[in-house]
């Protein structure tokens, strides 16, 4: 190989050309040659935009005339030895007549009889150098290796990529390359994989090649894609910066792209983007002079490819590969477009032929979103799906639909496209939910989620989410993940969400109804949102789902159906496959009888490197089906059943074994308890490496350590556990002991990880195996994992009794108390039934963590905290006021700034329940409000300042409170979008206003509220709105407005949304009225008949006896004592029952009033004296009990008993 160069002199002034180590020969180079040149350079454009081969004879001629000059250059490297490299080198700074050296189509060179390209016996190939040639980096290390990416924006012309990646692929695929495809079309995406693969220090990435559209005009820019599929315009720099440290390392950049080695802008002032890469730092870039076609793209890129793996110079590999695009009769039109450019280290030989393979990248699942529960096709083998892909990123980008409902049949990757869309969807937090989940669960699997930074919403909304979700969920979205506060939004995933759809006969799908409420109140939640947070669904199924108004709410969705693998998408997954089938035509066969199944086509590959034969005779099976196809729905099936179990009946007996008693657990366990498996009971000589091998089982890292584990690969678990009963999938007690050892050695160090859905599912398993064997202390020690698992995955119900009896379980066998393990399991209970159970779990987390020094001051602190607040809704403040101040003091010097802010807040609560105002406003506006305006958490600090004004208001100061709130909190609510909280201050600020009398000013601010949340579209919140502002009027008397308000405002929403409570509410308000008005039948007939019914069938007592109150009150109005007292009798088993001191109290305390009114007065002072009395002073309601004492002193008076009156009645 001979190199000639070609350059000008550091001034600009002379040319001069130097052939191999020869002195340089000179020559002018005044302004009439750079003319002259230039002019070359136009018509050649020219030429090619008009296709003019005649032209281009022409060109090549004046150009060799041109440089020959009178020194007879031309002349000199006719006489070199082939091949000959013509080098035009630059410095790395160009100046203009550079460019013009650089920009001339030494391409065409031609003398009196051909294009000197098209001479074999010159062999001659130009390239341009950029820079002062140093040492050529010489071959890395490896087999030669392509990172290909093709980039096709939506709305641009369509490249037909597929065909060249094919194209490469069948002229390298015999020459030891290894090819990678970058399936995005992104920049960021590239930059990735080609760092990922460049990493292996043994096997060098020897070449990224980008094929997509190009311009030059008005800048240099190439067609590359964003997440969503769009048009992304990616300038030199832009992907120089992209690909980062990668680029300096790689040998070779082909920018196949239209005009990518043409001069940039009009006037060709401007870098190409390929010599503007070669000056940033790549050491080869190539790129096309002009629009290039496909054929000339693909075919120049495979020759080229072919030639770098024989070991072959770059330089020479482009000869080559631009003599097959002139070896025709008509030569292609395309083939003088390629252009070379080199930086000072770049050309040379890139690989040696024949260099040590990869090992194959690894063909593994990844995991959706990090849940090893969920796993997913890894990049290696993602193919097929990019349109798809762009489309779910695009809708879920888009404001009109509230998310995408991804759905196909079984196992045609469903959840893996999904886990490519979260990789997309960089910039939102992702929440995934599998299979079954009620609205508790929901709540958890957030909070698990996104952390600390949902901390206090969680703390907020996990007592109502049961009746609240919705709301619950608007909050979260608009408020906590709200644009204003630049959080990120929020990407739930609902994983396999068949699994809770029910079929219907010849109609969609429809949800369950154990979740139709929950799954409403999620997509009435995102519909209406108000910041970029979306859902995506992946479901076997479309499914149809009604509001009660009868609106479709799966409209809210935009559906993505994903349909089977197209041939060329299977022969590329077959492609990507380790190299054990060397058999092309089995891989082919593999890819044709998959039917589309990228399932069915994993285990074919698998069986065709293992066992071809026997991959054989399960082909001619399924190639058999042609003549009597099974519909759609059930080829999948099908396809997967005659691979599986042609699979199993190869196995050994001793392999069928192990597999059977595998098929005990469903969570990975470590490699080293196959041996436990297979030594169980009569030992069998199964091997746990020869299931692996053959896919049987899967392997996967091991929660513990990281190391080598398995788990029953999915499909083959689905044949394999088929008449199976109960007995033949239980473990012997031996066998189960030595298991419970080895897990709880193994996973110790992840016992804690609560947050963690892989950590939890596997400590549940070992927990219901440590059980069976008795091992208390490690189903304690792994105990909170296995609630956290059952919290996330189960039905509330179930959640909190497996709760229950564990916890009952371990202390009946006196095991080693688990702090973490009781606050779990009191978090379960938080709104169950059980009081005495929650309570009773939080004091003995606040005591096991006493007796241990495990633990921190955190810790210590979070337990005080739970169990203040369980003592505050049980009504003994003062204990709740000891919890809190010892959780702030374990907090003193924490960097758990917001965690003080919390517990504070809610210390300031308990002393406002206390009438204890001044300290509680020192509090809020001493330690609250700093915190926040240090973290800058103005949301919090608007809401505090909420708390402020109500502080305010039971002082005594409306104004000030007002103040507030007008002049602060609202603003500030406003000015960070956060809507309801802002609507939800304008009722605070209405209240106000109507206890000071200012009923205009107040139904002007409910107003606002209502417009407010009819805009979210929180129906429910509009009709409490309209409920304030009939309880205003009623206040002032206007009777007939309040009750026009609650029959023409609230009751038509509370009826077209059906909910139930709220119906049963307005219509215990409109009794109110009625009641106020003098018609107390109609107030009795419509508590008796309608309210007090719906709170029946709701199960709500509370409220239940609340009503039954108001109708004891109305029997007392009409005179009817009797019926009266048979009302109160019966509500006190009902506080008792709810555990409520204080409305038993109050309920007795009626009793008394009707005895003494009847003249029972000893009756009446015994219930005060003994009962009512000592239960105030208990709950400290100081106020309460001051009633009382002097209702007890008019006893005394009246009985002439003045001494006692005098007694009780002095202060």
């Amino acid at each position: 190989m001979t190199t000639a160069h070609l350059h000008l002199t550091n001034d600009r002034r002379e040319l001069a050309l130097r052939i191999g180590d020869k002195p340089e020969n000179r020559r002018p180079f005044g302004q009439a040659a750079v003319d002259e040149l230039s002019e070359l350079t136009r018509r050649y454009d020219r030429a090619v935009k008009l296709r003019e081969a005649a032209e281009f004879v022409a060109i090549g001629r004046q150009l060799a005339t041109w440089l020959e000059g009178s020194q007879g250059w031309v002349s000199d490297l006719r006489e070199l030895s082939a091949p000959l490299i013509f080098e035009i080198a630059t410095p790395k700074q160009v100046e203009p007549r550079d460019r013009v050296l650089l920009d001339a189509p030494w391409e065409l060179l031609h003398d009196e009889n051909d294009f000197w390209a098209r001479d074999i016996s010159v062999g001659y190939t130009p390239l341009r150098r950029v820079g002062k040639i140093g040492e050529i980096v010489g071959p890395r290390e490896g087999a030669f290796s392509v990172l290909f990416m093709a980039a096709s924006p939506a709305g641009v012309s369509e490249l037909d990529f597929e065909h060249e990646e094919a194209l490469i692929l069948d002229a390298t695929e015999k020459l030891g390359i290894d090819l990678f495809v970058e399936e995005t079309g992104t920049a960021a995406e590239l930059s990735l994989q080609a760092a990922r693969l460049g990493s292996d220090d043994a096997h060098a990435l020897h070449v990224v090649h980008i094929s997509c559209h190009g311009h030059n005009s008005p800048e240099p820019v190439l067609a590359l894609e964003d997440e969503t599929g769009a048009l992304e315009r990616t300038s030199a720099r832009q992907l120089f910066d992209a690909l980062g440290a990668m680029a300096r390392n790689l040998a070779l950049l082909f920018v196949s792209a239209c005009s990518t080695a043409a001069g940039g802008g009009f006037t060709r002032d401007q870098d190409s983007v390929a010599l503007a890469l070669a000056r940033a730092g790549f050491p080869a870039v190539l790129g096309w002079a002009a629009p290039v076609g496909d054929y000339a793209a693909t075919t120049f890129a495979s020759k080229l490819y072919e030639r770098l793996a024989l070991g072959d110079p770059l330089e020479e590999a482009v000869v080559r590969a631009r003599l097959v695009l002139l070896a025709r009769r008509i030569p292609n039109p395309d083939w003088h477009l390629a252009r070379l450019f080199l930086g000072p280290a770049g050309g040379g030989q890139l690989a040696r032929p024949r260099g040590a393979r990869r090992k194959q990248l690894p063909i593994h699942s990844g995991f959706l979103a990090g849940d090893r529960r969920l796993p997913v096709a890894g990049p290696e083998v993602f193919v097929g799906r990019r349109t798809l892909l762009q489309r779910c990123v695009r809708q879920l980008r888009s404001p009109d639909h509230a998310g995408v409902l991804l759905h196909g049949p079984g196992n045609i990757g469903k959840s893996s496209l999904a886990a490519r869309v979260v990789d997309r969807m960089c910039h939102h937090d992702t929440v995934v939910v599998h299979g079954r989940f009620d609205g508790r669960n929901l709540i958890e699997t957030i909070h698990d989620s996104l952390g600390t930074r949902v901390e206090s919403w969680y703390r907020e909304w996990s007592l109502r989410v049961e009746d609240e979700l919705d709301a619950a969920l608007r909050d979260l979205l608009d408020g906590v993940l709200g644009e204003a506060g630049g959080a990120r939004p929020m990407l739930l995933v609902l994983d396999d969400f068949e699994q809770l759809l029910e079929r219907r006969p010849g109609a969609l799908h429809v949800v369950q109804a154990s979740v139709v409420a929950t799954m409403s109140a999620i997509l009435h939640a995102f519909r209406h949102a108000t910041t970029r947070s979306r859902l995506l669904l992946t479901s076997r199924y479309r499914f149809t789902l009604l509001d009660r108004s009868g609106r479709e709410l799966t409209s809210a969705l935009a559906t993505v159906p994903l349909t089977a693998f197209t041939r060329s998408d299977a022969i590329k997954r077959c492609r990507r496959e380790p190299r054990l089938v060397t058999d092309d035509d089995l891989r082919l066969r593999c890819a044709a009888s998959c039917r589309g199944n990228p399932a069915v086509l994993a285990l074919l590959l698998k069986r065709a490197g293992i066992d071809p034969s026997g991959c054989k005779r399960v082909l001619e099976e399924i190639e058999g089906l042609h003549e009597h196809d099974p519909n759609d729905e059930e080829l999948a099936d099908l396809l997967g059943d005659i691979a599986i179990n042609d699979l199993l009946d190869s196995l050994a007996e001793g392999d069928r074994e192990l597999l059977r008693r595998a098929l005990v657990f469903q969570i990975p366990l470590p490699l080293t308890a196959a041996a436990i498996l297979a030594s169980a009971g009569e030992a069998c000589n199964g091997d746990g490496e020869r299931l692996i091998a053959w896919g049987v089982w899967e392997e996967l890292a091991d929660i513990g350590d990281g190391g080598r584990a398995f788990v029953v690969t999915n499909c083959v678990r689905a044949v394999a556990i088929r008449g199976l009963d109960d007995e033949q999938l239980k473990l012997q007690p031996e066998t189960a002991r030595s298991l419970v050892a080895l897990l709880a050695r193994h996973w110790a160090p992840v016992r804690n990880h609560v947050g963690d859905p892989a950590k939890m599912r596997a400590g549940y398993e070992l927990v219901e195996l440590a059980s069976k064997t008795s091992n208390w202390d490690v189903a304690s020690s792994f105990g909170q994992l296995a609630l956290a698992w059952v919290a996330r995955s189960r039905p509330v119900q179930v959640a909190r009794s497996y709760a229950r009896d564990l916890v009952q379980r371990l202390e009946a066998a006196d095991a080693p108390p688990n702090p973490l393990l009781y606050e779990i399991a009191a978090r379960i209970h938080q709104l169950g039934d059980d009081g005495e159970f929650h309570h009773h779990c939080l004091v003995a987390a606040l005591s096991a963590l006493e007796n241990t020094a495990q633990y921190s001051r955190d810790d210590h602190s979070r337990a005080n905290y739970n169990l203040a607040m369980s003592m505050a809704r049980r009504g003994r403040v003062q204990e709740a006021e000891v919890c809190l101040r010892k959780a702030l003091k374990l907090l003193e010097g924490s960097q758990s700034e917001r965690d003080r802010a919390i517990i504070t807040g809610r210390l300031g609560d308990i002393l406002v329940i206390q009438g204890r105002f001044a300290e509680a406003l020192t509090i809020r506006e001493e330690i609250e409000l700093p915190i926040y305006l240090r973290s800058g958490d103005l949301r919090s600090w608007a809401l505090t300042k909420v708390n402020i004004a109500d502080i305010l208001e039971r002082q005594g100061q409306p104004d000030a409170a007002i103040r507030i709130l007008k002049s602060e909190a609202l603003p500030t609510l406003k000015r960070l979008r956060c809507v309801r909280e802002a609507a939800i201050c304008m009722g605070k600020l209405a209240m106000i206003l109507t206890k000071r009398g200012d009923m205009r000013s107040a139904d002007h601010v409910w107003r606002m509220q209502i417009e407010t949340f009819e805009r979210l579209g929180d129906l429910r919140e509009v009709a409490i709105a309209w409920g304030m502002i009939a309880d205003t009027h009623r206040e002032m008397e206007q009777l007939d407005e309040a009750l026009h308000i609650h029959r023409s405002k609230q009751l038509p929403i509370a009826e077209r949304t059906g909910d139930l409570s709220m119906k049963a509410g307005v219509m215990g308000r409109i009794a109110h009225v009625l009641r106020a008005k003098g018609d107390l039948s109609g107030a009795l007939q419509i508590r008796l008949e309608q309210e007090i019914p719906a709170y029946e069938t709701l199960g709500d007592e509370r409220e239940r006896a609340i009503a039954l109150h108001n109708v004891a009150q109305i029997y007392r109005d009409q005179g009817d004592f009797d019926e009266a007292l048979r009302v109160l009798d019966s509500l006190l088993p009902i506080y008792d029952r709810l555990r409520t001191p204080a409305g038993r109290a109050g309920t007795m305390s009626e009793i008394a009033d009707i005895l003494q009114h009847r003249g029972d007065r000893d009756e009446a002072l015994k219930m005060y004296l003994e009962e009512i009395i000592p239960t105030y002073q208990k709950l400290k309601y100081a106020r309460d009990e001051a009633i009382a004492h002097g209702r007890v002193g008019n006893i005394y008076q009246k009985t002439d008993k003045l001494d006692e009156a005098l007694s009780v009645l002095s202060p």
